[in-house]
């Protein structure tokens, strides 16, 4: 692989002794490619932070009816990932899945923090958040659908919201344009409460892998929420505590009526939503493990100065 007709293996090699760098931390799982043919650097601790695996990613797209995105076997993904030293998986499903694709290494969970912050419930309305990207896209038609007709004819007051840049899709402009209680707020600044104000945040996600950054900021807030199994993934743990589960579109109907006809069912998914969040996202929880295998190598550093 190469930049500006310089070797990126070359560039990093020669960034890597000039900085003395003891660590290399790479930044997912899809720039391994540009780090294979990296010559082993004594003293230095190769970490690769995957976010996803691959192939799994990719076998999720295929089984969805779209295209994969990295076009990787496990075998491919194995000898790529044997250049590390370190994997650092998001969720626990995943570090399980690496450690056994790679069991001579050290894998490590790292998920994503997130304060805790609950926001108010407002109204009787659904919302859907999601970037503009075709998973989200491909979930949010079929969530209109297949679920959403049930809904909002058992909820005549319920609007859904959908916030983000999936707002841009022509195809989600259109699903809108039919129906006049789908509303699309696009992409909002920070400072405008995503998550303020309906009553259901809504996860139909069918393809994809590692851990849904839409679930942990909705759970974060405090929200009811109604998640498939592919959107909950390493979050089993909260399934019927902090968040329902829905195993395909039409299953969605129930629990969304339901949440948003009773508010003691809301807020007992609210509290438990925020009560997981602050233990499961909180950056303590999140980064120990990290911190001491940093705090590790520290140590044996400092030893090796001092021998």
């Amino acid at each position: 692989m190469r930049r500006n007709g310089q070797s990126i293996s070359l560039r990093l090699e020669w960034l890597i002794h000039r900085t003395r760098a003891s660590i290399l931390w790479v930044d997912h799982g899809y720039l391994t490619p540009a780090l294979a043919n990296l010559p082993s650097i004594s003293g230095m601790t190769r970490i690769l932070d995957t976010h996803d695996i691959m192939y799994l990613r990719d076998a999720s797209l295929r089984a969805a009816g779209l295209h994969p995105e990295n076009d990787v076997s496990r075998e491919e993904e194995k000898w790529l990932l044997s250049h590390f030293d370190v994997l650092v998986a998001i969720q626990d499903q995943e570090r399980d899945d690496l450690q056994q694709m790679i069991a001579d290494k050290r894998v490590i969970t790292l998920g994503h923090a997130a304060d805790v912050v609950p926001q108010q419930c407002d109204s009787l309305d659904v919302c859907f958040v999601g970037s503009d990207y075709i998973i989200n896209e491909h979930s949010l038609l079929e969530f209109i659908d297949q679920a959403w007709p049930g809904i909002r004819a058992r909820c005549p007051s319920t609007k859904l919201r959908v916030v983000g840049g999936v707002c841009e899709r022509p195809s989600i402009i259109a699903a809108a344009q039919r129906d006049n209680r789908v509303s699309l707020r696009g992409i909002v600044p920070p400072s405008v409460g995503i998550h303020s104000g309906p009553a259901v945040v809504v996860c139909p996600l069918w393809a994809g892998s590692g851990l849904k950054i839409k679930m942990v900021e909705a759970l974060a807030h405090g929200k009811a929420v109604v998640a498939s199994p592919v959107a909950a993934q390493g979050l089993w743990d909260g399934i019927g505590t902090s968040f329902e589960l829905a195993r395909n579109p039409a299953d969605f109907i129930e629990p969304v009526v339901r949440l948003i006809g009773s508010a003691a069912e809301r807020r007992r998914l609210e509290h438990g939503a925020a009560k997981y969040a602050a233990q499961k996202f909180s950056e303590e929880f999140v980064w120990r493990e990290m911190d001491e295998y940093l705090c590790f190598c520290q140590g044996r550093r400092d030893l090796a100065k001092s021998a």
